[in-house]
């Protein structure tokens, strides 16, 4: 049995605990603010082994500089003189090449289904109500280069062994008839599902809570004290916590440890938003990405939410209302049950997500101090592949043989 110490109290972090406990270990997390209430808390919530190309890929590099003026696209990249971010994105350019693609793909569709089935059990040992649904995923288009794009997906789907198939006008609207019979077709992914993430959240918090974990809210990390190949201990506002092993699953916060522990983690935070409302009218049943305009939309039985974009914008959790208006114009242009009025009185909400260069997650221990285990860099699969992070982390530290060999996802191989 081993002192752990999570830091963050993300999906990832609460995850990491939950897999922890089940192994006898004592768990401590430490959350800067209140539990779960960062990227994790209002996102689009898929679970989605579909989506297993990473976000370093080529074309999107291209398309961010298209884009860079425009602030309602669908990836921004905040124009600044940032020395991280020209670092990070020359990084990210030679990541998005074919080559690396076909090379993540299977590995990201393996860390990606096992997380699906394990939150099948973790759905049911938190008692069913996360709102575990598996109701697949619909791709609309409204263009043909949309509907190019979703054949492509299809392919890249199939060839890692997952049910998918392109849809036919027809087909998509009598399967949701929520979307407008003026679009193009789209595509259906078998195997997806989705949860209500913040309901996720708090079941996580509730049961590590009642099986002998602890979460400290509101501190924050300040130092370390270190050994010559160990963290002994982490140094909080408030006190300190001896631990044998520290997790670091701090998302898009996770610079903030690279000088106290001499590393670089080239983590960028990508803020998405979100807003979420009383479904009225037809209700929509199932979700849906709005190819072209890469939206999110997401039924949790009477509310509706709509999520989407990328930006760029450094460590900012401001709204920028246009990008907000440009997920309701999305919204508009594929759905016949958009309210206008009830989605102006929307709040919206804004979170950032740990992106990495390559698109590929940081998980697994430091060569400098091998009792310190990373679990970040997650970017827009950060819930899909919650689980199966949590689980990695939890084997390594038990000493277990996991489901699958986390040397890809080495946090220092940059």
């Amino acid at each position: 049995m081993s002192n752990i110490v999570v830091i963050g109290g993300g999906v990832i972090g609460l995850c990491t605990a939950y897999y922890a406990l089940q192994e006898g270990h004592n768990v401590t997390v430490l959350e800067k603010g209140e539990v779960g209430k960062g990227s994790s808390w209002a996102n689009a919530g898929w679970i989605t082994p579909s989506h297993v190309v990473p976000l370093a890929a080529p074309g999107v590099i291209r398309k961010g500089l298209k884009w860079m003026l425009d602030p309602e696209s669908p990836f921004y990249i905040k124009p600044r003189i940032e020395i991280e971010l020209f670092r990070w994105l020359w990084a990210f350019r030679s990541y998005a090449t074919q080559t690396h693609v076909n090379r993540c793909i299977p590995i990201l569709g393996t860390l990606c289904e096992e997380s699906l089935n394990l939150f099948k059990a973790l759905s049911q040992a938190l008692g069913d109500q996360v709102g575990f649904e598996e109701k697949s995923l619909i791709f609309a288009a409204k263009t043909d280069a949309g509907l190019k794009y979703c054949i492509h997906e299809v392919e890249v789907v199939k060839k890692v062994g997952m049910a998918a198939r392109v849809l036919d006008l027809n087909e998509m609207c009598e399967m949701e008839p929520t979307l407008r019979t003026d679009l193009k077709g789209g595509a259906f992914f078998k195997i997806d599902a989705h949860l209500n993430p913040a309901k996720l959240m708090v079941h996580l918090a509730k049961y590590i809570r009642a099986n002998g974990g602890r979460i400290v809210e509101n501190t924050t990390v300040n130092g370390f004290e270190l050994g010559k190949k160990e963290v002994k201990n982490v140094q909080t506002t408030h006190q300190q916590f001896e631990a044998d092993y520290v997790v670091l699953a701090m998302g898009a916060w996770s610079k903030e440890v690279n000088e106290a522990l001499k590393l670089r983690l080239p983590i960028q935070p990508g803020k998405g938003y979100s807003i979420t409302l009383p479904q009225t009218g037809t209700l929509t049943r199932m979700p849906i990405l709005l190819s072209e305009r890469s939206v999110a939309i997401t039924p949790f039985g009477n509310e509706i939410r709509y999520a989407g974009t990328m930006e760029l914008a450094g460590m900012d959790l401001s709204v920028n209302q246009r990008r907000v208006q440009a997920i309701k114009n999305a919204a508009q242009e594929y759905l016949i049950n958009y309210d206008a009025e009830v989605a102006q009185q929307a709040i919206p909400w804004a979170g950032l997500r740990p992106c990495s260069p390559d698109g590929m997650p940081l998980v697994g221990p430091l060569q400098t101090f091998p009792n310190v285990l990373v679990a970040t860099g997650h970017a827009m699969i950060g819930v899909t592949s919650a689980t199966g992070t949590g689980k990695i982390i939890s084997d390594l530290i038990s000493g277990k043989t996991s489901f699958m060999d986390p040397l890809p996802f080495a946090p220092e191989r940059f």
